[in-house]
């Protein structure tokens, strides 16, 4: 098939095209699989479902963003500490060090959550 007629095969009448914004078309209409699931959980048990403010919005992306950059930094500075053990050779260090970085890590993990939470009660606006 030559590239005019793929051309042509292409721009046929009645076919939209990528660029046409064309309302109503099948994209628009698909939803997510969390927008569906946030929908049937509307509709089951509306209570369940707590609006945020905008403030409290920002509140806790600010708060993950800090706790993200806390982790990073346990874990990069874990990451050097396992770096120099290697090439000591302290391989039971390497275990222990990794260790601390798990529990560090789910420390730190634990302590956003709560401060999440607290922030969507109104304690923390």
């Amino acid at each position: 098939m030559t590239r005019s007629m793929l051309f042509f095969m292409a721009r046929r009448p009645g076919r939209i095209q990528p660029d046409q914004n064309v309302e109503g078309s099948v994209s628009d209409n698909l939803k997510t699989a969390l927008e569906l699931a946030l929908e049937k959980l509307e509709r089951e048990a509306p209570e369940r479902i707590q609006k945020l403010s905008e403030p409290q919005r920002k509140s806790i992306t600010q708060t993950r963003k800090k706790y993200q950059a806390k982790i990073a930094e346990k874990q990069l500075g874990t990451e050097a500490e396992i770096s120099k053990a290697t090439r000591s050779g302290e391989f039971a260090q390497i275990e222990v060090l990794q260790n601390q970085l798990v529990e560090e890590r789910k420390h730190l993990e634990r302590a956003l959550e709560a401060e999440i939470q607290q922030i969507r009660d109104g304690q923390n606006d």
